[in-house]
């Protein structure tokens, strides 16, 4: 019996499929077909790493020449951080980018490290796992937050990336894909010349501006959340 025969069999012994996104919700329906019951309710992102935009010292931002793009994720090859480093070397001397999170696969950073050598890309830094309270930091002072991942069920560090108040740049493989209509940019994780329009059109705009667009980024995912709703919809799935 294979993992996926497998996993079948144990599901068809629930009558209720949890999912955490209409995205996620799509794909799995797909597989199984109208054979289960389907409900709906979200992740909730850890509200202690959330804090008003604007929580740099007066005037950091501004007097920052190169602007910083943050991504948040284990490093492992489902994040296509190679589309990063991609990307990132059209912005020498524009951007920094900053990788957080655990190295997962030492592999596939190995990989990564030997294109930043054969590229001589030298604007992405790889810093590792941080706690709560750096982690923070990081979210307060990047200005742009870039997700290549190839596919994500809900991803809370571009969820908390955006309550945060930071533009977002991320692939279609994630379900936040409303967030298009409210100034962030959503690419195909496997098309170079589209994360690098996408990056461009925010890195180009003034600090207001990235602002502006982050404060509706926060809008449209606050909205997404509905954390009453969600609170109801546990309490519905578990007396289910």
């Amino acid at each position: 019996m294979n993992v996926f025969r497998f996993f079948l069999f144990l599901i068809r012994k629930r009558s209720i499929l949890h999912l955490t996104s209409v995205h996620e919700e799509n794909r799995v329906r797909a597989l199984f077909g109208e054979e289960f019951q389907y409900m709906v309710v979200p992740n909730l992102p850890d509200f202690r790493l959330l804090q008003e935009r604007d929580v740099l010292p007066s005037g950091e931002r501004e007097s920052r020449t190169v602007k910083r793009v943050l991504s948040v994720g284990r490093v492992s090859p489902i994040k296509n951080y190679e589309l990063l480093l991609h990307a990132a070397q059209h912005f020498k001397g524009i951007a920094d980018f900053i990788v957080v999170g655990p190295i997962e696969n030492k592999q596939y950073y190995s990989q990564l490290m030997e294109i930043m050598c054969r590229l001589d890309i030298d604007n992405v830094q790889f810093v590792g796992e941080k706690d709560r309270e750096s982690l923070l930091l990081y979210y307060c002072g990047a200005d742009i937050y870039f997700h290549p991942a190839l596919s994500e069920n809900f991803c809370h560090s571009a969820v908390e990336a955006m309550l945060n108040g930071l533009p977002i740049v991320m692939s279609s493989g994630l379900p936040w894909l409303g967030v298009s209509d409210f100034g962030g940019q959503v690419v195909d994780p496997e098309n170079l010349e589209e994360a690098v329009a996408a990056l461009s059109a925010l890195l180009c705009k003034k600090n207001k501006e990235l602002t502006a667009i982050g404060v509706r980024c926060r809008d449209y995912i606050l909205s997404e959340l509905d954390l009453d709703s969600s609170r109801k919809a546990y309490i519905g799935l578990f007396s289910s």
